[in-house]
């Protein structure tokens, strides 16, 4: 699951927003990063609502959604049981 958020997460990027980002960004440096450009943000929790077929709310996203992708994983784990 964490690998599939993070390819989510470089697909999003993409390379219009490549550059917002340090090149020896971490992954989860680059989730950290996400919550200061809103709109990518959203996209990427879009993205991953339409890839996965589930529905986060509004609850579950938070700062700390956006604190590492093993947290992210097993939350999705959970909502996917």
């Amino acid at each position: 699951m964490k690998e599939n958020l993070i390819r989510i997460l470089e697909e999003v990027i993409g390379e219009d927003y490549r550059d917002m980002f340090p090149k020896e960004s971490t992954p989860n440096e680059k989730l950290r990063l996400l919550t200061s450009e809103s709109m990518l943000a959203l996209y990427f929790i879009t993205t991953i609502e339409d890839e996965l077929s589930i529905e986060f709310d509004d609850d579950d996203i938070d700062l700390a959604f956006f604190d590492s992708f093993e947290l992210l994983a097993v939350k999705i784990e959970k909502m996917c049981k």
